[in-house]
């Protein structure tokens, strides 16, 4: 009955992923990219004294872990603020399940990647804020209509 329905409207439910799997390849790459720069020895490219705040070493994980924690934090924002739906429609069923997922999912990255080099969180949370930034910007009325 739901193929039916699809097949009706046109609809191609891997059409939806199909984005978020093109980006992996390019994703991928500058994860591993940045790991490896960030792992070797002597870099030319001032990597050791680059950080600021408490992370200055940006080729080291964050003894004090709160690289980890804000990335997990924005995260979870990122979770929170996001809008997959309609503005003001009620969510669906299964968007409620994703961000209870990708809430789930925030909370348990922190010990997960926390060995992790800093500079690799920089970018993560970089990413993040951007992200935080491009949604609170698209929920503004008048951008959200032009879009």
């Amino acid at each position: 009955e739901l193929e039916a329905l699809y097949k009706h409207h046109n609809i191609k439910p891997w059409y939806t992923i199909a984005g978020g799997l093109a980006q992996m390849p390019i994703w991928m790459t500058f994860f591993f990219t940045i790991r490896d720069v960030a792992g070797r020895e002597n870099s030319m490219l001032g990597l050791d004294t680059g950080g600021a705040l408490w992370f200055a070493d940006l080729t080291v994980k964050d003894p004090t872990w709160g690289l980890p924690m804000v990335c997990g934090c924005t995260f979870a924002a990122m979770a929170i603020i996001g809008d997959a739906g309609q503005a003001g429609a009620k969510p669906t069923s299964q968007q409620l399940l994703m961000k209870k997922a990708m809430m789930g999912f925030a909370v348990i990255m922190v010990p997960l990647t926390g060995w992790m080099e800093s500079g690799i969180f920089v970018y993560w949370i970089s990413n993040n804020v951007c992200g935080l930034v491009q949604s609170v910007v698209l929920k503004i009325p008048p951008i959200r209509a032009a879009t």
